[in-house]
């Protein structure tokens, strides 16, 4: 339930590799995350007949032309997911935030940031700065939710943890071996070349300057988990 550019991928094919059924923003532009907003709207349970036998989700979020707005099934469904799903757990996947926005801004060569931007009727600067306020409220909320139900959270920092964090805590809930050589990285953001996670490529570092440096940033809550 962590943003996307924060590993969504490359626990997607860990999960997948280890034999787990899995499944990855569902294609169609999103059709994960508009599937479960929808079944939200009719008051059924959100995750649908078609996914019944799918046992890992990440990625669920859809910005495509056919909906109005982003939808984000991580930030603002997990409550739900949690209540209609006891015996499920969750792992927030985190980053240093700054990273993160770096990733978010190159994502696509930028395509990613104009199209939140055309969607939402914003400048480039003002979702940067939502992204900065969304991530700071989604990282508090899910800490404050879980808190209330111990036990079913991993928080898993992609630049510092070990996958072993995972593998134990899975192991330890409900005994699933996991093989951490299946544990790569994947979807990296590319422009021009593959960066390393924390590594923003030189053509949009000014730009990750221009957009975040006016903004009065606050600590970021993921950094001290």
């Amino acid at each position: 339930i962590g943003f996307n550019k924060c590993g969504t991928t490359s626990l997607y094919e860990f999960f997948k590799h280890n034999g787990v059924s899995s499944i990855h923003h569902g294609g169609n532009g999103g059709k994960l995350a508009t599937s479960m907003f929808a079944n939200h709207k009719l008051g059924r349970k959100l995750i649908s007949p078609e996914y019944k036998d799918i046992s890992f989700f990440s990625d669920m979020e859809c910005i495509n032309e056919k909906v109005k707005e982003p939808l984000y099934v991580a930030q603002n469904l997990f409550r739900k997911l949690a209540k209609q799903y006891p015996n499920s757990y969750f792992i927030l996947n985190i980053r240093d935030r700054d990273n993160w926005i770096k990733s978010r801004i190159n994502h696509s060569n930028g395509i990613y940031l104009e199209r939140i931007a055309k969607k939402t009727g914003l400048t480039k600067q003002e979702v940067v700065a939502n992204w900065v306020k969304e991530w700071d409220v989604h990282i508090s909320n899910v800490k404050k939710f879980f808190k209330k139900h111990p036990g079913r959270l991993v928080i898993f920092n992609i630049e510092k943890d070990n996958i072993s964090k995972i593998i134990n805590f899975f192991r330890d809930k409900c005994g699933l071996k996991l093989n951490a050589s299946h544990y790569e990285h994947h979807g990296s953001t590319k422009v021009k070349r593959i960066q390393k996670w924390g590594q923003p490529s030189t053509q949009h570092l000014s730009t990750f300057q221009q957009l975040v440096e006016p903004i009065a940033s606050s600590p970021a809550l993921g950094d001290d988990l």
